[in-house]
């Protein structure tokens, strides 16, 4: 009996066996039925941590499972490395991103190699990689070709401190997720795909993930965004324009109530008229301006409290909650 476990040499003489075995390569032409097992890729931060052992255990346990249930399992590995992370880490530590991140990868990868994980090495990505963007960019213009894809103005969350433009699952209790900046709102040109033209296709696809917990089918149902029901319009008062209509879809009648909080959430997004400037006259913006409105985040997060109490029962139906930016009062039209 070996009276002292040290993983560096038993570990690591199973893992050299199982490298020149090539055990968890992929032969294509197998009869075995087959099995995909892919883990999210990993940002190469430069150290993996226990959140990425966490994650990537669970996937290997998973991915052997299988193979010892007669499948064949391709198992690969790659590294989400693209984008502003990497430029302000490079910035931040003197050094270029590309041999800031490729260094960090070679480094991490050999900290996962470490850990036994059952990948096909023969099978990693790396996102910052030509090899890899240029389907990016290919399948961007195909759908670009197709009317899949197209330009317009949006408001955005917009950190000043990144520059960057942050998705709603980016803004933490009004600041971004990467330093702590209060975000702020902006009205940018941006890219949009059509995806709820494949709304239904992609909704009947979920019907196969029938092992998924129903917290995650409801997510993805979310996420497609598919809606069914009648158009209602509804007049704005104080508007500025004669005669201005709002127009929502609505899944059953009788939800005028509810759509008027939704209209009370793009009260940020509505654009406060442009001032009269004269030559040699001096502006300063009020403090209230589309680029420092609060988020649509924060907006939200206020609309929900509101709307899960039973303050809104008691309003009026030509009434709604005071807002902090550019009050409108709202009325379904008769």
């Amino acid at each position: 009996m070996v009276p002292e476990y040290k993983p560096q040499t038993i570990e690591q003489k199973w893992q050299e066996r199982w490298r020149a075995e090539r055990a968890f390569e992929v032969t294509e032409e197998s009869s075995k039925p087959k099995f995909y097992c892919l883990e999210m890729f990993a940002y190469p931060s430069g150290h993996a941590h226990v959140g990425h052992v966490r994650n990537y255990m669970i996937g290997d346990v998973v991915a052997r499972l299988k193979r010892m249930r007669g499948f064949n399992v391709l198992h690969p590995f790659g590294w989400d490395a693209f984008g502003l992370p990497a430029e302000n880490a490079a910035i931040k530590n003197g050094t270029h991103p590309e041999t800031w991140t490729l260094d960090n990868i070679a480094h991490m990868k050999g900290q996962l190699q470490r850990l036994g994980i059952s990948y096909a090495w023969e099978r990693e990505i790396a996102t910052c990689l030509p090899d890899y963007y240029k389907w990016n960019q290919w399948i961007f213009l195909k759908m670009l070709e197709r009317d899949l894809a197209y330009r317009k103005r949006s408001s955005v969350n917009w950190c000043p401190s990144c520059n960057t433009v942050l998705a709603n699952e980016q803004v933490v209790n009004g600041g971004c997720w990467r330093c702590g900046t209060p975000v702020i709102t902006r009205e940018l040109e941006q890219w949009f795909f059509r995806i709820t033209h494949y709304a239904d296709e992609l909704l009947d696809g979920m019907a196969q993930l029938g092992e998924w917990p129903d917290k995650v089918l409801t997510m993805q149902s979310n996420w497609v965004g598919r809606s069914e029901g009648a158009r209602v319009k509804f007049a704005l008062e104080k508007s500025g324009a004669r005669g201005a209509k709002s127009e929502t879809r609505g899944a059953k009648s009788g939800t005028q109530d509810a759509e008027r909080l939704r209209i009370l959430d793009c009260a940020p997004r509505i654009p406060h008229p442009a001032p009269r400037i004269t030559t040699g006259s001096k502006y300063s913006p009020p403090a209230s301006t589309p680029s420092t409105a609060p988020t649509s985040s924060s907006w939200r997060r206020s609309i929900r409290s509101f709307a899960s109490s039973r303050t809104h029962r008691r309003i009026r139906p030509r009434s709604a909650p005071a807002c902090r930016s550019s009050p409108r009062r709202i009325a379904p039209l008769a």
